[in-house]
Formats: structure tokens, sequence, C-alpha cells
């Protein structure tokens, strides 16, 4: 199926949005504490603990509806239940994959959405999910540990797969090819990611969002690029289509797993075991 999306108010009276006047976005994008996207510093991320290693339960995804608003989207049928768990704060709740899509910018140096440690990338990729407590995404906005989204960052190199599918689908008017979701994370994300809470990237800007962001990018070709910055919509251009950087404020941003699957911090733990070894030979020592 093959449809755009485009533009419209959120409710009777509200005006649109775009990218290119944030600053007349909703009061809330502006004024609440926990939005997103942020630029991730190694330097602010809380050592005293790990979040636990992901689970990634990811197949061929088929039929997928191919839509065409402030980004390049692709919609996972409903039938189809790809899923990850492990998502920190609700590591024993799975989050089904309900859609994809793309950030990008007018050249190489912008287009991310998040940055890491003060570097931006051309695109981003964002794999939704909504908790299978909640029967859709919708249902699971705004609700604490509703939605977890994957963050992927894309740098220059070879071609990305699901954005080929998507622009070929936009091209030819066809439903979406079948993609491999597998392929389109890093091969170590369930164990190297970054995790803060967060919102939407979008108007308004809603909260109680599980951020991923995977710590390795991947690659997208410089043709594709060229392809995106040419979508247009009645006549404009879909892109740039980024939003610009929140302040992290007091908000703790966690590393996922790099020491293996613990969620817990190495540090206090080995400190344990190194007091109880010195109590041990002390107390040999004595008799």
């Amino acid at each position: 199926m093959f449809s755009f999306l485009l533009l419209l108010p959120v409710a009777a009276g509200e005006s649109t949005w775009n990218y290119e006047d944030q600053a007349n976005w909703p009061e809330q994008c502006h004024t609440n504490s926990r939005q997103s996207p942020i630029d991730i510093h190694d330097s602010a991320v809380d050592s005293s603990m790990r979040a636990a290693g992901l689970s990634f339960n990811y197949g061929i995804a088929r039929n997928m509806s191919v839509l065409l608003g402030p980004h390049l989207e692709g919609d996972i049928h409903h039938d189809e239940n790809w899923h990850l768990s492990g998502v920190f704060g609700f590591t024993n709740d799975r989050y089904r994959l309900a859609q994809l899509h793309y950030h990008w910018g007018s050249n190489d140096s912008t287009g991310s959405e998040h940055y890491l440690n003060g570097n931006s990338f051309p695109a981003e990729l964002h794999m939704v999910h909504h908790n299978m407590k909640y029967s859709n995404l919708s249902d699971a906005v705004g609700k604490e540990g509703g939605i977890a989204v994957l963050g992927i960052l894309l740098r220059v190199g070879n071609n990305e797969s699901a954005v080929e599918a998507l622009l070929t689908s936009l091209a030819e008017n066809t439903t979406a090819p079948p993609v491999n979701l597998a392929g389109l994370i890093p091969s170590d994300v369930a164990t190297n990611y970054y995790t803060y809470n967060g919102s939407f990237t979008t108007p308004p800007c809603t909260e109680h969002v599980s951020w991923i962001v995977a710590g390795t990018e991947l690659t997208i070709s410089e043709s594709q690029l060229a392809r995106l910055r040419d979508l247009t919509l009645d006549g404009k251009p879909v892109g740039p289509n980024y939003r610009v950087l929140a302040p992290q404020n007091e908000r703790r941003i966690l590393a996922g797993g790099r020491n293996g699957d613990s969620s817990y911090s190495a540090g206090p733990f080995l400190s344990y075991i190194v007091t109880s070894l010195l109590f041990l030979y002390s107390a040999c020592i004595q008799l």
C-alpha cells in the first residue's frame, strides 16, 4: 500500500508545524524538561550502573505501507509482531516495532537528530516501538513505559537497505519490497547503546519515550542521501527534517550492557569482593 502522510493539524484550531519555524512549536516542546534529541557525551554517562542487554526478535518485514510527510516512513503491517525487550526500567515488557522513519539534512555535516560527543551525522533512522501491553502506537503514547525508540546514526558509506526499499516504493508507486529488519541495526547494539528518558521529536513533543541510541553507526550512500534530499511534497522539499538539540537537564544517561548483560554497576560488586577477600586474608593471618 502506498500513501502520502500530509501535515495536518492535531486538532481543530491548531496550526500546522514545520521544521523551519521550530521556535513556534507548541509551548510544551520548549518548557517540558525531558525533550529529545540531545547531544550524548560519554563524559555525561552515569557510570554508577549500566542498563541490561537488549533482546531483538526482528525478522522480514513484508508489505510495509510507505508514507511521505515530514519524514520518509515505513509502517509495519499490524499482523507482524517484531519486537525488542530489555528496555531500561521495563525489562520484562516487550515492545512491538510499529514504524520506522528517517531524518536527514541538506549536507553531510547535519541531519541526525542525536549527536554523539558533539558530532552530528548526515541522517538518522528511528525505529518506533510500543509496549505490547497496549494494542497500538496511539494507545501507548504518553504512557509511562509506553514507547521505546531505537535511534541509529547513519554516516556516508554503503547503501542502507530499508531506505532503498522505501525510495524504490515511492518511485514505482508499489508496496515496499521485503526488508530484513535485523540488517538495519548494528550487530553490537544489544550491548552497545545509550539510553535516556525523552520525548518524540515532533509536535506535540510528548514525553515518556524510552530512547535507545546505538553506539555504533551504520551507513547510507551518497546517492541515497541525494534522493532523500530531492524528495518533495506539495512542491516543497521534505527535508531538512531534524529537530534542534534539547538540553539534557538533570536526566540520567546510561550505557547499555557494555560490560556484559549486567543491569548493575561492576564497581560496588568488585569492591565488595575485594573487601571480603581482605577480611578472609586477615582472619587467616590471625590464625
